[in-house]
């Protein structure tokens, strides 16, 4: 089933006009629209389900950490645009239960023992001990976490899910 952007914005908990906005500064993921040739605005495309938590997923990892503290509305769309296989796997486990979690590690790795050294950053998904182990995986080889944004993605999720029920849209039938 293909949704249209205002049922998108409702779902994920955005603003209309703040979406528009993500759009045109190419923040937020938009599909081509199947419905009109050429003419077709971007901000009026089709989404699918997975487009529309994908969007959610964004939406909850910008409302929940923002730029104040270090993670812009792009780097946030961008990770839950990396996280689109957790984000499927979810979404087709949500009856299973366990949830899933997806974040981006920031760490910092020292050239030398006078503290110099750079930033780098990696993405992490699963369930949360899946998390943490690639988490400690990592940091021998990208360097020791100094931050960690992470959301869980099935709790997302159900409140899109809730979210539909409400608004009377079928979503995840």
């Amino acid at each position: 089933m293909r949704y249209s952007r205002q049922d998108c914005c409702a779902l994920a908990a955005i603003d209309d006009e703040r979406f528009k906005t993500m759009v045109r500064r190419q923040q937020i993921p938009v599909p081509h629209s199947p419905r009109r040739s050429g003419s077709a605005r971007r901000s009026d495309a089709a989404f699918s389900e997975i487009d529309i938590l994908v969007v959610a997923v964004g939406e909850a990892i910008r409302a929940s950490v923002g730029q104040d503290r270090g993670l812009p509305a792009d780097s946030a769309m961008r990770l839950a645009l990396a996280a689109r296989e957790y984000i499927e796997r979810a979404f087709k486990q949500r009856m299973a239960g366990g949830d899933l979690w997806a974040g981006i590690v920031v760490g910092r790795v020292f050239l030398s023992s006078r503290s110099f050294g750079f930033k780098t950053a990696w993405y992490v998904g699963g369930s949360l001990s899946d998390v943490m182990t690639q988490i400690e995986r990592e940091q021998g080889v990208s360097g020791e976490p100094v931050r960690v944004f992470a959301v869980n993605i099935s709790a997302v999720i159900r409140e899109v899910i809730e979210r539909a029920d409400h608004a009377g849209i079928p979503f995840a039938a």
